[in-house]
């Protein structure tokens, strides 16, 4: 099984697609399989073969997002995969240093969230540095980290990204 997590209006074939209910949201209006908050969504261990997630897991305070992690990868299967993309803090703010006003405010928003809600505020930061030390340490192995500026959002294509895809240890 596949999961993906915080959907939005991004409904992938092939995949359990979990987000909050449309309620919840303030700018789209959700598709999903199952509505819940991810962050009490149970699945038995050694038992999914892909966690997914694009422009979710900056939403969580650091606490957090280390506990998500523990328990994504005790519901991973060996050889399974976590894909998460996030805003690259780092090339972020090497841009923001050159940019145009109007292309700092876009920067902002992506760094910091639209913060329309009380869930649309990044609260911490990702970049390849942070997710390979964090996930090797939490016994990930690193298949890739890639930087790129081609989102999977359409309307985020002028900001950069880093996208990691990390398999558990056999």
């Amino acid at each position: 099984m596949k999961v993906h997590l915080g959907c939005g209006n991004k409904y992938l074939e092939g995949y359990l697609n979990i987000d909050l209910p449309s309620s919840e949201h303030t700018i789209m209006d959700v598709k999903a399989d199952m509505y819940a908050d991810i962050r009490t969504v149970q699945f038995p261990e050694n038992s999914i073969d892909e966690v997914r997630l694009h422009h979710l897991f900056e939403h969580f305070n650091r606490a957090e997002a280390l506990k998500l992690l523990s328990r994504w990868r005790t519901w991973l299967k060996v050889g399974g995969i976590l894909h998460i993309e996030t805003p690259d803090f780092q090339l972020c703010a090497f841009l923001y240093l050159f940019a145009s006003r109007r292309y700092k405010f876009q920067l902002g928003r992506h760094i910091f969230g639209s913060q329309e809600a009380s869930w649309a505020n990044h609260l911490d930061f990702w970049d390849k540095k942070k997710y390979k030390f964090i996930l090797k340490k939490m016994g990930f192995d690193i298949v890739k980290i890639k930087r790129y500026w081609n989102s999977f959002h359409k309307h985020y294509a002028y900001v950069p990204f880093a996208s990691l895809i990390g398999a558990i240890l056999p």
